[in-house]
């Protein structure tokens, strides 16, 4: 978040574009100029929690954030929203009975969940390094090559859940 980890006991709060400028001190200056471009930003907490052990009860079923919330750095929340649904419609379509349905859902969509909430997390703590982690991290960058960077991300992006 811009200005600290909490903006105070709110999840958001106004941001000046100093506090921006302050976060990117060396960003070249076209970046700069996009960066000073919106009249007003806001802040965010950014907050994590572990997957809920049981998604279930019943006839009712939590998807999406409700049931495996992630940090934003893979950018796939609503994309684990939208594969819970598939799986889950998938599911309530083939099943005999609907409690049935919904625990398969759960023990199908978990072990992937899982891996996005962990992934999301370390990616968290990478981004945000500072010191010498910091410097190995862009390093690591610099040497990537983009083609490699996305192969390490296709089992996200390759993943068919209609597949499952």
């Amino acid at each position: 978040t811009l200005g600290g980890d909490r903006p105070g006991d709110a999840w958001s709060a106004p941001a000046t574009r100093d506090e921006l400028q302050a976060l990117f001190p060396n960003a070249h200056e076209e970046l700069r100029a996009v960066l000073t471009s919106p009249t007003a930003w806001q802040k965010w907490a950014a907050a994590s929690r572990a997957t809920a052990r049981t998604w279930t009860k019943g006839r009712v079923a939590l998807i999406g954030d409700a049931a495996h919330a992630s940090l934003p750095y893979l950018a796939q929340g609503a994309a684990m929203a939208l594969e819970d649904a598939v799986i889950l419609a998938r599911n309530i379509q083939t099943s005999d009975t609907m409690v049935g349905a919904l625990r398969a859902y759960q023990a199908l969509r978990l072990p992937r969940t899982q891996r996005i909430v962990a992934e999301s997390l370390r990616l968290g703590s990478i981004y945000h390094a500072r010191g010498p982690v910091r410097l190995a991290r862009n390093l690591v960058l610099r040497l990537t090559k983009p083609e490699d960077f996305l192969s390490r991300l296709s089992w996200i992006y390759d993943f068919d859940p209609t597949a499952v």
